[in-house]
């Protein structure tokens, strides 16, 4: 089945790009080119915002986790600020579960009044340690958290959030998002990496 999933992609070719989305990663050639080791200070990171920011971004989806407090109150200072001058920014939460809890991290608090939204990032790999799809949601309590692609599409498009997620299905933008049976979104590579434009974040600024 898996061979077959991939085969349809190749057949159906290399796709455009969304010109719509560029990707600044922090990649191999970035932590080796900053003498600061991983996680780099959030003021570093207030840099790559700010360099978003004057390149016009309509939205920053900012995949690193803000869950605790940085050790220098500045760090945080200079991210929040770099955050309030964005048009709109969009980061992560996580359900991390144990044989004995489940907790839910969400951003920290004094982060949430300069973000726009936030949504789980959660990848599970196939029998050949391919990924082939990302969780859709996932349930804590009584509510229901989405994968972040929907928050960064509902700020970017100003559209209602999802809503009716089912085993099969999440209705989003008035239409019915199918679910392979782990409930993930499939992914629509466009093409090889490299296709859509990416830059490593230690040379952009």
């Amino acid at each position: 089945e898996l061979a077959a999933m991939d085969s349809a992609v190749r057949f159906r070719g290399k796709q455009p790009p969304n010109e719509n989305i560029v990707i600044v990663a922090i990649d191999d050639a970035s932590l080796g080119w900053v003498s600061e080791r991983w996680p780099w200070p959030r003021a570093k990171l207030a840099e790559i915002v700010r360099w978003l920011n004057n390149a016009g971004a309509r939205v920053i989806a900012f995949d690193i986790f803000l869950f605790d407090p940085a050790a220098d109150p500045q760090d945080d200072a200079a991210l929040i600020e770099a955050f309030r001058e964005s048009n709109s920014v969009v980061t992560v939460s996580q359900i991390f579960s144990t044989q004995y809890s489940t907790t839910l991290d969400r951003p920290e608090g004094i982060y949430l009044p300069v973000i726009d939204g936030y949504g789980i990032t959660e990848i599970e790999r196939d029998d050949d340690a391919i990924v082939r799809g990302v969780t859709a949601y996932k349930k804590f309590g009584g509510e229901f958290l989405y994968n972040w692609s929907f928050d960064i599409i509902r700020v970017f498009l100003d559209v209602e959030p999802p809503k009716n997620p089912s085993p099969a299905s999440v209705m989003f933008k008035g239409k019915e998002i199918p679910l392979n049976q782990r409930g993930e979104l499939l992914v629509s590579y466009a093409g090889p990496p490299q296709t859509y434009p990416t830059y490593s974040a230690a040379f952009i600024t």
